[in-house]
């Protein structure tokens, strides 16, 4: 394994990405990332300027709002305060700013747990900017997160975005549903990610070869592989390709 992001949904990672490269892996490149939550005042372009100018140069990506997205909490039917990205179908203007910011510091997208509907207007936004790193977030995972239909995760991988697909999607009852998914956008325009870190599931490199096996036995090629393991990924958080 080349590297990692480190994901927090509630605080921002790039000084533990920076510690963790000085002092425990300094072999493995270790990112830093930023989910737009309420904890960090939610679409706040401040909150990204100051992630974005950490002193490692760790910070890598920034997600939109996950589990406090206006589509989260009202599919769950949750009653507590969320973080929202649009207004009568428009993307509300700190979202545009917020891509700008990710623009100018060369900062990787990812797209949240917001509506299908969101999720294009994002990915159209970020394209009219220049932003090549645009990950949609693992789509299909469930109707809480982004739950584009076939022909709108088209639309996206076809503005420069590409499709994550999880470990958890691969080993349970959407495995059919994520193999179809997978061959229907193409290998070309996939990231696989562990989605690994919390207690009680498999580590990163463990959840990593699992999806390997049941992709291998799906069908996928060796050079598919390689392309969603490592090509795609690095292109999408914009590292040399090795």
């Amino acid at each position: 394994m080349r590297g990692i992001v480190i994901k927090s949904h509630f605080e921002p990672s790039a000084n533990l990405a920076t510690i963790t490269r000085k002092y425990a892996a300094p072999n493995l490149e270790v990112w830093g990332a930023l989910v737009l939550n309420a904890t960090v005042g939610g679409i706040n372009p401040m909150a990204v300027r100051a992630f974005a100018e950490n002193e490692g140069g760790t910070a890598k990506v920034v997600w939109m709002p996950t589990h406090d997205s206006e589509h989260e909490v009202k599919v769950q039917k949750e009653t507590r305060p969320y973080v929202r990205v649009s207004d009568n179908g428009e993307l509300l203007p700190q979202v545009y700013e917020v891509l700008d910011l990710m623009k100018h510091y060369n900062l990787t997208l990812g797209t949240g747990h917001v509506s299908a509907e969101e999720m294009l207007k994002i990915v159209a936004a970020a394209k009219e900017r220049g932003i090549s790193g645009i990950i949609i977030t693992h789509p299909g995972l469930g109707a809480m997160v982004t739950d584009p239909s076939i022909e709108q995760l088209q639309q996206a991988v076809a503005m420069g975005g590409y499709a994550e697909v999880v470990v958890t999607m691969l080993t349970g009852n959407s495995r059919k549903k994520t193999v179809a998914m997978m061959r229907a956008v193409g290998p070309a325009h996939v990231i696989v990610s562990s989605d690994s870190g919390l207690f009680g599931g498999e580590n990163h490199t463990d959840a990593l070869v699992i999806a390997a096996k049941i992709l291998r036995e799906e069908g996928f090629s060796e050079p598919d592989l390689n392309l969603m393991f490592k090509t795609n990924p690095a292109k999408v958080l914009g590292l040399p390709v090795r």
